[in-house]
């Protein structure tokens, strides 16, 4: 087993080196690639740090991207559902990211990407 960007890797065969593509399936991420003589595997368990119960309220939720800004003086931040980054208009801080029609619950963009699949989510311009 080895740990990578946060997933923890099951290698069913491995080769030399080789490009794949990794989707989402039963619970699961598949990395699958053909390559000369043989297929290489690789599952993603589902134990990412990122996922803490966030299905109860995200799963199936359209999505909009939106550059953030500050809802009052008082509530000038969010912070990303999964990883907790800031989204802000400050310097430093993310400035955009992926939020629910209400605006509160925000997602950045490595944060959406890495988990698209698993939560089944709709974007809307």
């Amino acid at each position: 087993r080895t740990i990578l960007n946060n997933y923890k890797f099951i290698i069913k065969e491995s080769p030399e080196y080789i490009y794949g593509e990794i989707f989402y399936k039963s619970n699961e991420f598949i990395f699958e690639s053909k390559h000369g003589n043989g297929e290489f595997s690789l599952m993603i368990e589902k134990n990412d740090w990122r996922l803490q119960g966030q299905e109860e309220y995200l799963k199936g939720e359209t999505l909009y991207y939106k550059k953030y800004t500050k809802y009052s003086d008082e509530w000038e931040h969010e912070h990303c559902e999964f990883c907790g980054d800031k989204i802000s208009e400050y310097d430093g801080d993310l400035h955009e990211g992926y939020c629910t029609k209400d605006e509160k619950c925000w997602i950045c963009e490595k944060c959406f990407n890495d988990f698209k699949e698993m939560f089944d989510w709709k974007v809307k311009k």
